[in-house]
């Protein structure tokens, strides 16, 4: 696992198992895996991924990165959609 999107799996992950109250507690956990990252890219990767921090530390947003939630909403859209296209990673599901 490399890259950005490995790195933004694996702090969903850390997440999700761990109690992670600072920036510089996540940067040590994927700095222990091989995830060496700067501050400036690990708050990148948290804003775009919808990290909130609250008063029991970071957290990703009603679980919204798992399998399950991706397989829900395909099971929910699949009977409506018509048609669809996609340019880049943008999809385009006309009415």
């Amino acid at each position: 696992m490399a890259g950005k999107r490995g790195r933004q799996q694996r702090i969903v992950e850390l997440l999700a198992h761990n109690r992670i109250e600072s920036q510089e507690q996540l940067q040590g956990l994927l700095l222990v895996e091989s995830l060496a990252c700067s501050q400036t890219t690990l708050s990148r990767d948290l804003r775009e991924l919808g990290v909130v921090k609250g008063d029991d530390g970071y957290r990703a947003p009603g679980g919204a990165f798992g399998e399950d939630t991706l397989a829900r909403l395909i099971r929910e859209i699949a009977p409506r959609l018509r048609s669809a296209d996609a340019s880049g990673s943008i999809a385009v599901l006309p009415r």
